[in-house]
């Protein structure tokens, strides 16, 4: 009976935190192997993404060459230190062919359930460059989802189709315009995708003036994307609140390694963390410090319970080891 009761439990603490999880990982590109030293510097420095067809850029704020200030133009992130460049549309003339790509790709936290409703969110900006000399703005910047993984010898196809799809032609160097959109998964999806999935005769494009120079290109910068089952969620994400609770508690990095850090606006009582299984593995009924070491648990999904004197919150947490 002890448990029936422990397993029905569960349940409901997975269905009460399934949705309120993004899971794409290292969302805004913040987490990195080192500082970027050059272009394109993706690949092996920002933790998670690789790219697939072309070279697609890194830019982190912590090498002041390679961050707001690029070649490509100015812009600060969306949040945090860091994004990403891409070329999203090549013309007709040059020896790249007018539909080469530059392609970002990511292992999602876990994969997509089938049948299951999912919200997608990303924030993009015109770079203003003329690539080389002339200045295009194109749309078709999107999202896709995929069962296998790609990479520099094995591209995404053009298929004319995508998941999430920006159909204005942003031309704002400025500000940064977010792309939402909706889709019920048909495969358990396990990567994420970047870019532009459309060929040149489905991309609508904008001539901004320059001096044309062989084949030129749109170069667009990506920030904080997001792939959720829960619509409100995915509404409200970004780095700055990604992990603001309703009941007031903030718990961060997700993924961890190394460590969990917790903040709260109320007095913690008590702490505890589950694996998938629903086993304890750690519990403690007087918790001071504002940090749990994750340094002995095994790689994987747990859920994190936060109690204090007026109410509680469960989280879903990865950890990576």
């Amino acid at each position: 009976m002890k448990k029936f009761i422990s397993s029905f439990l569960l349940f409901f603490a997975l269905l009460e935190v399934h949705g309120q999880v993004n899971l794409v990982p290292n969302p805004s590109f913040e987490e990195k192997t080192g500082c970027p030293q050059g272009y394109p510097d993706l690949d092996g420095v920002c933790n998670d993404w690789n790219s697939s067809g072309g070279t697609s850029d890194y830019l982190n704020n912590c090498n002041p060459q390679v961050g707001s200030n690029n070649q490509n133009g100015f812009q600060l992130p969306n949040s945090g230190e860091a994004y990403i460049g891409i070329i999203t549309y090549m013309t007709i003339n040059g020896p790249s062919g007018p539909n080469a790509r530059e392609f970002v790709v990511a292992e999602l936290l876990e994969p997509l359930v089938i049948g299951q409703n999912y919200f997608c969110s990303m924030f993009i900006s015109y770079s203003g460059y003329g690539y080389p000399y002339q200045r295009i703005a194109s749309n078709k910047i999107g999202m896709n989802f995929s069962t296998v993984q790609f990479n520099s010898t094995n591209v995404p196809e053009l298929s004319n189709s995508s998941v999430l799809s920006l159909e204005n032609i942003i031309t704002d160097t400025v500000n940064w315009y977010k792309v939402v959109g909706s889709f019920t998964a048909d495969s358990a999806y396990k990567y994420i995708l970047l870019g532009n999935f459309f060929d040149y005769l489905n991309t609508d494009t904008l001539n901004l003036g320059g001096t044309p120079f062989g084949s030129a290109g749109t170069y667009y910068y990506i920030d904080d994307i997001c792939v959720s089952s829960d619509s409100l969620y995915n509404e409200n994400w970004t780095l700055n609140n990604s992990e603001i609770l309703k009941d007031n508690f903030k718990i961060f990095p997700n993924p961890a390694s190394g460590s969990i850090n917790i903040e709260s606006k109320n007095t913690v009582t008590q702490i505890s963390l589950c694996n998938i299984n629903g086993q304890l593995v750690f519990l403690d009924k007087n918790f001071k410090s504002s940090t749990i070491s994750t340094e002995s648990f095994e790689s994987g999904i747990y859920f994190l319970t936060i109690e204090s004197a007026s109410t509680s919150h469960k989280s879903k947490i990865v950890i990576r080891n």
